[in-house]
């Protein structure tokens, strides 16, 4: 029998290639250009979930290396390699040590692991900053990438790994479009409830390198010294007999 070839467009596995994730790609690209305006100048470092075109972001610093996830590699099982600018591994990162004032690991967030944030604590300067961008599961806005099945991690988790690797989160933020996206002036909902991170599309987290605190000595307590009550008037009398020679010797 004759094969029948299907004419159907083939089905897009990449959810970040369709209207709607290039839609988000676009509202957080502006978000990380203006985090890279306080590393102006400076070397930087694009981790991205895939090789879309949405993960295209034109940074205002001296250099930028793209790398994004070859496939396979978001599964923790299976773990593959990165390409883009170059081509290298996850737990084997060609850089040196303290590269990068920023790194920004864009919804490639299943990536995140003990060995892979050791090595970028190695490569990040000591005033650097890393963002995280990661979509929210918590969001309405899953109904639009869930039959996708994009890599996601609960936000606990990727604090708990942050933190587990030498990181301090400092600010945790929603970007992208917010439920609901308009309401009426009767809905008893603050603004402030509706700027909330779980209600936005993706969050954002951006955490520094963990300072060395500094370790307090524990107070010495003073001993108390027994004094031999001879030993003392032999030391006085001496005194004394220094004093006198010095006078005599003055006259």
């Amino acid at each position: 029998m004759p094969q029948i070839r299907s004419t159907a467009s083939p089905t897009v596995l990449d959810w970040f290639a369709t209207r709607a994730g290039h839609a988000l790609l676009r509202s957080e690209a502006a978000l990380i250009q203006r985090a890279t305006q306080r590393s102006r100048g400076a070397r930087a470092l694009l981790l991205s979930g895939s090789a879309a075109q949405g993960f295209e972001l034109p940074l205002d610093v001296s250099h930028l290396t793209h790398l994004h996830l070859a496939r396979g590699t978001c599964n923790r099982e299976a773990h593959g390699g990165l390409g883009g600018d170059l081509r290298c591994h996850v737990d084997a990162l060609p850089f040196g040590r303290e590269t990068f004032s920023l790194i920004v690991i864009w919804h490639a967030e299943l990536a995140l692991s003990e060995v892979l944030l050791a090595q970028l604590s190695e490569l990040l300067q000591p005033e650097g900053e890393l963002l995280v961008l990661g979509l929210n599961r918590w969001s309405l806005w899953r109904w639009h990438w869930q039959r996708y099945r994009p890599a996601t991690m609960p936000s606990a988790c990727i604090a708990e790994l942050l933190r587990g690797g030498g990181f301090d989160v400092h600010h945790l933020s929603g970007v992208g479009s917010r439920w609901p996206w308009s309401r009426p002036r009767q809905i008893f909902a603050s603004d402030s409830m509706l700027r909330a991170p779980w209600l936005c599309a993706s969050q954002l987290w951006l955490a520094r390198l963990r300072k060395p605190g500094m370790t307090l000595r524990p107070a010495m307590r003073r001993r108390a010294v027994t004094v031999n009550a001879s030993l003392a008037r032999v030391s006085i009398d001496r005194t004394a007999e220094c004093r006198s020679l010095q006078d005599d010797q003055a006259a």
